[in-house]
Order: C-alpha cells, then structure tokens, then sequence
C-alpha cells in the first residue's frame, strides 16, 4: 500500500476476498472468526478476540486509502458494530475490554491484544467518511481513556492494561504498552484538541 506497488495491492485485495469467501470474516453480522483449522478449512475458531478486529477494520481503512474505493469504508460497518457490542459493551460501560478480562484468565499475549484494536480504530477513526461511525469511536476511545486514567493509574503513571472500574495500578510491561497505545490512539483521533485534561487528574 505505502510503495503504490500495484501488485502488492491485488495480493491484499485476494487476501481479503479470501478471508471473507473462507467464512473467517461474515460481512452480513460483523462475525469475525479468530481463524479455522489447517486439516479442516471448515472448522472454525470461534473465541472473539480484539486484535482481529483491529487487524480487519485497520485493513480496510488502508484498502479505502490505497484505493479510493467507498466499499471499503462500506464494509467496515457490520465489523465495527459488532466489534463495539463485543468489546466496548454495556456491561463494562463502554470501557474496552477483552472477553477473558472479567475471570482473569488472559495470558501475556491476550493481555495486549486491545493495543491493536485501539491502535486501529484511530486509522479508520481518519479515513472513514461516516460522522456516526467517527463519534462512535471517539466516544469508546475517550471513555476507555478516561476510565483508565481514573481507575486503573498511579501518580506516576503505572497504568494496568485492564481499565474497568476494578482494576488497580500495576507495574508490568504489557499494561504499560496497552494503556499508551489507548493514549496514542486518543491522539490520533482528536490531533492538537487533546482530551478534556480535567478527566486526567
């Protein structure tokens, strides 16, 4: 996409044929599968992780930028809304989280996958021509911003990587790296107007 390579560019768009046609990725509910078996191409992996739909809604703001083509952004929708539902839903009061947070059972790398969904939320936040899908993720951004920054940071700033309202400060690399891609993210999205600072005392 960044060297204009035409033939890099069919390659992503057959992978993204593909991942549809497959079945990983169900344009018509927003399901996306966390992958399928290599003996069987009919057996899906069905846990619903961030970090895919980082990497797909990414993906299709980078075919939209590389293309020009409004499908792209189209298709993003259905992918988006389940994602917000899954992820930023009612019960964790729109606070980005990972399905395996609530009963710890995270591991290291699950513990990170958030970075890469916030991380591309903020690129389709910038391509997307859609007003409601770019206040939808402004707003799980900031409230996930705000809420870590309430719940879950010290006074120097050792932040853990789960910000709902019963966390506490930790000192570990992965919740470091987690907590300033949300920031990162927040930055991306609103540029030089920043977040409301009194939500960060």
């Amino acid at each position: 996409m960044i060297t204009k390579d035409p033939e890099t560019l069919e390659k992503a768009k057959s992978i993204l044929e593909w991942v549809i046609s497959s079945g990983i990725a169900n344009p018509k509910t927003g399901l996306l599968m966390d992958g399928l078996s290599v003996k069987n191409c009919t057996e899906f992996t069905t846990f619903q992780w961030s970090y895919n739909y980082g990497q797909w809604l990414g993906s299709l703001a980078w075919m939209h930028k590389a293309t020009g083509d409004q499908k792209y952004l189209d298709m993003a929708t259905p992918y988006f809304d389940y994602s917000q539902r899954t992820f930023a839903a009612s019960n964790t009061s729109g606070i980005v989280s990972e399905l395996c947070e609530p009963d710890e059972s995270c591991n290291r790398d699950q513990k990170g996958f958030k970075a890469i969904y916030a991380r591309n939320l903020a690129y389709l936040h910038g391509e997307t021509n859609n007003s409601t899908m770019k206040q939808a993720i402004e707003k799980v951004i900031d409230t996930s911003v705000q809420a870590m920054a309430a719940h879950s940071c010290d006074q120097d700033w050792n932040c853990a990587g789960n910000w709902t309202t019963d966390t506490h400060p930790i000192q570990f690399v992965r919740a470091q790296h987690v907590s300033a891609a949300l920031l990162v993210a927040a930055v991306g999205i609103h540029g030089d107007s920043g977040l409301d600072a009194s939500t960060c005392d």
